[in-house]
C-alpha cells in the first residue's frame, strides 16, 4: 500500500490530493497513525529500502511546496499530526533520568573565515 505513495512527486495532482488526503485520515484512529508512523524499513525493491514514516514525511513535504492551495492544507494537516506523536526513539522517562544524568558534551566555539 505504502508502494504508491513512495512515488508522490511523480503522480498527478488529483492523485496526490487523493493520497494526501487518505494518509490525513489514517492518523484519525490510534492505529492508523502507529502504522503510518512505523519506522521499521522494508524492501522497495532490490536495491531501495525505506519505511512508513519516510513515505509518510515525504507526503507531507511534497504537499507543502506544493502550488496547489488544497495539496497544502492536506500537507500541513500531515505535518500538524506527524508533530503531535510522540515517538519512542525521542521519549526520555523523567522519573529515571534528572537533567545531570542525560549525556552532554563540550563543544568548542570558535570564530570562522569567511574563506
Amino acid at each position: 500500500l505504502m508502494r504508491f505513495p513512495y512515488l508522490f512527486d511523480d503522480l498527478p495532482v488529483e492523485e496526490q490530493k487523493g493520497v494526501a488526503l487518505f494518509l490525513c485520515n489514517l492518523f484519525s484512529t490510534s492505529k492508523g497513525s502507529e502504522w503510518l508512523m512505523y519506522g521499521s524499513t522494508w524492501k522497495l525493491d532490490e536495491e531501495r529500502e525505506t519505511c512508513n514514516v519516510k513515505i509518510t514525511a515525504r507526503v507531507a513535504g511534497y504537499s507543502l511546496v506544493s502550488y496547489t492551495p488544497s495539496l497544502q492544507e492536506y500537507g500541513s494537516a500531515l505535518v500538524y499530526n506527524i508533530a503531535l506523536k510522540e515517538t519512542k526513539a525521542m521519549s526520555v522517562q523523567k522519573n529515571k533520568n534528572t537533567e545531570e544524568e542525560l549525556p552532554s558534551s563540550d563543544l568548542n566555539y570558535g570564530s570562522v573565515s569567511n574563506q
